[in-house]
């Protein structure tokens, strides 16, 4: 930081050349220190990005056959938010999201009905949007958008032949999902959530390619989803 004391320039106009005369300068030097918190998540502990199989033979998942937070999770939305409204499309908070992610992925302990009901959503889809393999898997992704190719009445039996293919445990969490799904869409008369809307939000994160590419995924979502 630098100061400057006046300045004051006398010109002529004789032939002579102009004269600065000039106060003094003097540099003045700030030093701030800080720290800067960096946020990092136990990787033994981590439940985002972590894969599936990992998550549910962990100790720590007491036993239950899908991830403990998805249980818990599921649990308080059924006894709290099955006629909220806009339920999985509107978003919660980033910043209150990142400290409860973060939360969760260190291992600590709250009481999930003290948080924001659209929170927990954005946390669930965050969940299946993280995992390293989607819960349909990259195998299932062509097959699954091919559905149209089929008649009505082989949609279901093609369906459930793709299901028998997943790992136990993604057919386990599917199913809890998928049920779950089922029943906000009996109140979407309340909650506008019908089973196309959720399929429009959820699809992407289900069902996606090893590149990453969601188009396609998105405009079939509901097509698939239903």
């Amino acid at each position: 930081l630098e100061t400057f004391g006046d300045k004051k320039t006398d010109n002529t106009h004789g032939g002579g050349g102009g004269e600065e005369r000039g106060g003094s300068v003097s540099t003045l030097t700030i030093e701030i220190s800080y720290t800067v918190k960096e946020y990092v998540s136990n990787e033994e502990k981590a439940i985002f990005g972590t894969p599936l199989a990992t998550l549910v033979n962990r100790p720590s998942n007491k036993g239950y056959p899908i991830p403990l937070f998805v249980h818990q999770a599921i649990r308080v939305l059924k006894e709290t938010s099955m006629e909220l409204d806009g339920i999985f499309r509107i978003s919660g908070s980033q910043a209150r999201m990142t400290d409860l992610r973060l939360s969760l992925d260190n291992g600590e302990n709250f009481e999930l009905k003290s948080v924001n009901m659209h929170d927990i959503t954005g946390l669930l889809k965050l969940f299946f949007r993280e995992l390293p393999e989607p819960l349909l898997t990259f195998f299932l992704h062509d097959k699954l958008m091919s559905i149209d190719d089929h008649s009505n009445e082989e949609k279901i039996c093609f369906i459930k032949s793709l299901i028998d293919q997943l790992p136990t445990e993604n057919k386990v969490l599917l199913k809890e999902l998928t049920c779950f799904l089922f029943e906000i869409s009996q109140h979407s008369k309340v909650n506008r959530m019908t089973a196309d809307n959720l399929g429009i939000v959820f699809g992407p994160n289900l069902l996606r390619t090893k590149s990453g590419d969601t188009v396609t995924t998105m405009l079939k979502a509901p097509t698939v989803y239903a």
